[in-house]
């Protein structure tokens, strides 16, 4: 089966982007052959990754269907000729799109996130099959000012030859799904790459982007006041921010504190799983997470979670039976005092448990199993038919020998 993937960004630290990268190259081991469309960026990493496995790509010039900022005056004066930019080259794109459907034959179209409607329009322009992986809650994570409202979307998912895989329950039932939608979580990691450190040090540790809805500034703010208390604690910050004016309020937060010896930003790292399994503690602090793929990440490395009460960290925290929630920004605090005062030591023997529940149900090969059982019982057995009746009605029995 040949399969187009379509991608919002390049870059391999995105985590719906792991999440793909993991998928495709197991399926490719199932005999998929996978075709990656990427948008053009300054960070192609994803691209250099897929190469590595073998996987072919194609770069395009095309956007989110999301509206220009509008803040500044600047923002305002370029708001007409950024949405007209966007518009034409989603356009031109999908042009592209139609032949490389053509080209390489493909059979199925999947699009990575739910917010990009060019998989979707070329699907339905050659009337194949389209599978919407929904990573995200667009609104309550996000807040995504996108071309369409949260009805228009949720009418275009049950649409004809749309087929629809949501990351977790919870955005299944922000979506009102229904069959054949259906869960299927992100593989995390492989099974055998589970891990448990004894020796943990000293840190807290904040892994994603450094924007308003992760919670990064509630989360200074708290270890700010922690650090009075608990001054040989560390806070390492890995994640990328992607607004500079964001992040200079969050070195100002810092010097606010007084804690510019006690917060580190790390920037992307390659080695969160080394940075997970030596920490007391993961916080999660996003306002609303639709999986939360570094709380399942940190559960693989032995790593405890402090989430907020909210979406998919809630939902996985209490899956897997193990993590320590917080109901509200003000709870933080002592949430985490509590864990200082317990002792990370008390919380081992239920680490241990987490880590192997999490290779059960968060593994890539979980992940890659579920995928292909669903291509393989809404596409796979379909195709195979079709081609038995082709191949039945070219075929010329005698009448002397039926």
């Amino acid at each position: 089966m040949r399969i187009l993937y379509i991608v919002h960004l390049s870059s391999k630290y995105t985590g719906s982007n792991q999440s793909l990268l993991n998928m495709v190259v197991g399926l490719k081991d199932r005999g998929i052959f996978p075709l990656v469309v990427l948008p053009q960026r300054d960070d192609m990493t994803l691209r250099d990754e897929l190469a590595k496995s073998g996987i072919e790509t194609r770069v395009l010039q095309y956007f989110m269907p999301i509206y220009p900022k509008k803040k500044s005056l600047r923002d305002k004066l370029l708001y007409i000729p950024k949405l007209l930019r966007s518009k034409w080259c989603n356009f031109y794109a999908k042009q592209k799109i139609y032949q490389l459907i053509k080209n390489f034959k493909i059979d199925l179209i999947h699009t990575n996130i739910g917010p990009m409607l060019l998989g979707y329009e070329a699907a339905n322009k050659l009337n194949i099959p389209h599978v919407w992986h929904l990573r995200e809650f667009q609104d309550l994570d996000f807040n995504l000012n996108t071309w369409f409202n949260k009805e228009k979307f949720i009418s275009k998912l049950s649409s004809p030859n749309n087929f629809i895989i949501a990351i977790s329950d919870s955005v299944y039932k922000h979506f009102k799904l229904k069959p054949p939608a259906c869960v299927i979580y992100n593989g995390i990691m492989n099974a055998s790459q589970k891990q448990f450190n004894h020796e943990k040090e000293n840190y807290f540790l904040f892994v994603g982007y450094l924007i308003e809805n992760k919670g990064i500034k509630v989360l200074i703010d708290t270890f700010g006041k922690f650090a009075q208390k608990y001054p040989n604690y560390k806070l390492l910050v890995a994640g990328s921010a992607p607004d500079l004016k964001y992040f200079k309020q969050l070195n100002e937060l810092v010097d606010s504190y007084g804690i510019k010896n006690n917060v580190k930003f790390l920037g992307p790292r390659d080695d969160i799983s080394t940075l997970m399994s030596k920490a007391t503690a993961l916080i999660v602090p996003s306002f609303n997470e639709a999986f939360g793929r570094i709380t399942a990440e940190a559960m693989f490395n032995g790593c405890l979670v402090i989430g907020k009460d909210a979406g998919g960290t809630k939902e996985i925290i209490e899956k897997i039976g193990v993590g320590v929630l917080y109901k509200s920004d003000s709870n933080l605090l002592e949430t985490m005092e509590s864990v200082i005062s317990r002792g990370i030591q008390s919380y081992y023997d239920n680490l241990q448990l987490a880590v192997n529940n999490a290779a059960n149900v968060f593994s890539v090969e979980t992940n890659v199993e579920q995928v292909y059982e669903y291509y393989s019982s809404h596409f796979l057995k379909k195709k195979y038919q079709e081609l038995i009746e082709n191949s039945q009605d070219k075929i010329f029995v005698p009448a002397n020998k039926l």
